[in-house]
């Protein structure tokens, strides 16, 4: 059985996840839980728009994220 590429996962609307460790910025998908490589993220570009669950609003520093629209 094949699975999704990571950004298949995404673009079908999946939630992407950040949170920051002492190496940095860590991206991923929940269910299932799968790291995301920050080359995947680059790729990904703006395509991806935060949900605006920032800490103290900062721009860029959303916790969850999704593919934008056309």
């Amino acid at each position: 059985m094949s699975h999704p590429r990571i950004e298949d996962r995404i673009e079908s609307g999946e939630l992407v996840y950040t949170g920051f460790t002492s190496d940095g910025r860590v991206w991923w998908l929940n269910e299932p839980y799968e790291e995301i490589e920050p080359d995947v993220i680059r790729r990904m570009g703006n395509r991806l728009v935060e949900m605006g669950d920032s800490l103290f609003g900062w721009p860029g520093f959303s916790q969850t994220w999704h593919a934008a629209r056309d």
